[in-house]
């Protein structure tokens, strides 16, 4: 595949370029090549991703508005993870992965406890993923800790680069769990992703059972030393800062759902200054109705009184559990284009990063070289509205049957 003259931003400008796609990867950038899409009038970026997502949510969109955390889970959560079927599972990430598409979106960190039926929608969509299996043996949906990791095991033989080790947070896994689980990572070669410093609840229960932070916590066990990304981070203190910073340890800003929860988010200026490396994600549909990861880094920039680079480099940040996101050969093919005309004007690129965040203007995606998107139109033969029509009609059934 190849792009003609299709607009790079290169500093402060932006520069016309010819882009040549080979296997999945930036073969080569030149002034001249052969013929092939032309792409007047577009801007190529990376793809962004959605770094911490609980994809299968979907079928319970709102439903946590105005509930603490566990008090969702408890009332609702809990339930609804026992009385949804393999279907109500699979169209519900379908849809929420046709909605990220069209945000933008072309890598997915999610969490769930049925796997199955959220990899096969990823897989039919042509999203790139990576899916955890929640460890946890303490509180509601307690698992026997063998069987779980038996499932991890079983995941990870047939899929593996596609699966990493998922903990709850620090108050659901016991440190026999969390020891467990860093073994079990360093033996099969995984990442390890988890929530941590979510509530202030939580951060000041941990102080009490282990006369430590969060963060702190997570070091004595090993974990900052390890491939960990951290999701929310949302009451962590200046010296847990620190450590994340000396540990080279992500964290994953879920604006939204941060401030929905715990009316507060994490110290993003701080982190920066730092050089923490932070991600966006919108985390669970019950409290974030609004499937674009775009939003999120409006809402980081304003809350977190952020400069537009910032924020707006922070749908590249997740990538790092991936490969580095860029428009350089060699790069990994996912690849956005952007129609220049509906982000007028862009005398600055900050108005640019502004106005891409602001308006419905990602015309094409292409994943590992291939178009999902294109011209504004999914590329294979989806019918979403009615996919739309059973994740609602799911929705309905679960939530009388719960409520």
């Amino acid at each position: 595949m190849i792009l003609n003259d299709v607009r790079i931003i290169a500093g402060n400008s932006l520069v016309k370029q010819d882009v040549e796609i080979r296997h999945g990867r930036i073969h080569k950038i030149a002034k001249s090549l052969p013929k092939g899409n032309r792409c007047a009038g577009k801007l190529l970026l990376p793809g962004f991703a959605n770094a911490h997502t609980h994809m299968a949510s979907r079928i319970v969109t709102g439903s946590g508005i105005g509930l603490s955390k566990f008090e969702y889970f408890t009332k609702i959560g809990f339930k609804a993870h026992k009385v949804r079927t393999r279907d109500d599972v699979y169209n519900a990430v379908l849809l929420a992965g046709i909605e990220f598409l069209k945000s933008g979106v072309t890598n997915v960190l999610t969490m769930d406890v049925h796997p199955k039926p959220v990899i096969k929608a990823l897989e039919d969509l042509g999203l790139n993923y990576l899916i955890g299996y929640p460890l946890k043996d303490a509180f509601e949906e307690a698992q026997n800790v063998e069987k779980s990791f038996s499932m991890l095991e079983r995941l990870n033989k047939k899929y593996r680069d596609k699966i990493y080790v998922g903990l709850a947070n620090e108050i659901e896994c016991t440190p026999k769990l969390m020891h467990k689980a860093l073994e079990f990572a360093r033996e099969h070669d995984m990442q390890i992703h988890m929530h941590a410093c979510e509530t202030r609840n939580e951060v000041k229960k941990i102080k009490r059972l282990t006369g430590k932070r969060t963060i702190n916590y997570l070091k004595s066990l090993g974990f900052l030393d390890y491939d960990t990304s951290l999701a929310h981070c949302t009451y962590a203190d200046t010296r847990d800062i620190l450590l994340l910073s000396s540990h080279g340890v992500p964290v994953i800003h879920c604006p939204t759902s941060n401030y929905e929860i715990a009316r507060n988010i994490p110290e993003t200026k701080l982190m920066l200054k730092h050089d923490v490396i932070i991600g966006l994600g919108t985390d669970e549909f019950p409290w974030n109705p609004n499937p674009d990861v775009r939003s999120e880094a409006l809402r980081a920039k304003n809350l977190g009184r952020l400069k537009i680079k910032d924020a707006f480099s922070m749908l590249w940040g997740g990538h790092t559990l991936w490969e580095q996101a860029g428009i350089f050969e060699g790069a990994p093919a996912n690849l956005l284009l952007i129609d220049l005309w509906k982000v007028k004007p862009y005398n600055e690129v900050d108005k640019l990063y502004m106005n891409i965040l602001r308006s419905n203007c990602i015309s094409s995606v292409i994943i590992n070289g291939e178009y999902k998107l294109k011209n504004y139109r999914l590329t294979d033969r989806i019918d979403e509205r009615r996919i739309r029509l059973r994740v609602e009609q799911s929705r309905q059934r679960i939530l009388d049957r719960i409520t």
